[in-house]
């Protein structure tokens, strides 16, 4: 539309077979646009995506309401997604960020899907929301990869930045964020509640999560780690079984580092049958940072 500078510029979009963007093409969507996709129909990002909607008019990606209604928005290597007040629902992967793509969302919901997103590259997360969903079944496996039922956000080889992002919890034997492989992601001020784990990772000496002003409540476990070393600072677990486990590989050399949180039960709750080496918080906050957790739109 040469109006308005939006290929889509508003309306309904039926997709009842993939969408590609090609290599070198870039598609612009405005706001209010809804896409309506069949069972399957992914829309396949080899070349630029730009997704401009509103809080008044978010853009929209849909099937028919269900988890794994429709694949998703996969963003292959080499292509470029920048989505800003977007919901996509229904899908199997919301997102699918693949070995080499780039990406940027702000300020959108992701929801009612198998998983929110699968991230193998590096990008940026901000004020989004990662709605959960009870899966089919329930994996018990401690290695994560993309395809077990567990995670709204799967972190695969990858290092992005979550920031002033929520996450619901749907279940209480599935996780919030899974992180896997060579993977050292950052989240800060994040808020994420009621399932078993907000954070499970599994890997080695390069899988080091470092989380900042994160409040943690109302889980089995807050951080669940295998032979992984993350960082943990400024931030809240509160009312969680246990808030740390630490479990099979786990060493001096991968120890999790804990500095300045504060805990409901006045000091962190370690999980003793976990296998693993005991940690402590040496300076642990007297009282809850009222910093820690998202932004308002989204803590209620």
């Amino acid at each position: 539309d040469p109006t308005t500078g939006f290929d889509y510029p508003s309306g309904d979009v039926a997709m009842s077979a993939d969408l590609v963007i090609p290599a070198g093409k870039t598609v612009r969507v405005g706001p209010g646009t809804k896409f309506k996709a069949s069972m399957d129909v992914k829309l396949q990002v080899l070349g630029e995506l730009i997704v401009q909607g509103t809080p008044e008019s978010p853009a929209t990606f849909e099937g028919s309401g269900t988890p794994k209604s429709w694949h998703g928005i996969v963003v292959e290597s080499g292509g470029k997604l920048t989505l800003e007040n977007a919901h996509i629902s229904g899908a199997t992967y919301g997102l699918f960020a693949m070995p080499g793509s780039m990406y940027s969302v702000d300020s959108s919901v992701i929801d009612t899907s198998f998983k929110a997103a699968v991230v193998q590259s590096n990008g940026t997360f901000k004020r989004t929301r990662f709605v959960a969903t009870i899966p089919e079944t329930v994996s018990l496996a401690s290695e994560v990869s993309v395809d077990d039922p567990n995670g709204a956000l799967t972190i695969m080889d990858a290092s992005p930045t979550i920031t002033d992002c929520r996450f619901d919890g749907a279940s209480t034997v599935t996780d919030l964020v899974r992180i896997g492989g060579n993977a050292s992601p950052t989240f800060d001020h994040v808020y994420l509640h009621d399932a078993h784990c907000a954070f499970h990772t599994f890997g080695g000496t390069n899988t080091s999560a470092r989380i900042t002003n994160a409040l943690m409540e109302n889980f089995s476990y807050g951080f669940m780690a295998y032979a992984t070393k993350p960082i943990v600072e400024d931030s809240v677990f509160k009312n969680n079984a246990s808030d740390f486990g630490i479990c099979l590989g786990a060493t001096e050399d991968n120890a999790p580092a804990l500095r300045n949180n504060c805990y409901s039960a006045g000091e962190v709750q370690l999980d003793p049958s976990c296998f693993g080496i005991g940690i402590a918080d040496t300076a642990p906050a007297k009282a809850a940072s009222t910093s820690a957790g998202t932004i308002t739109v989204f803590s209620n």
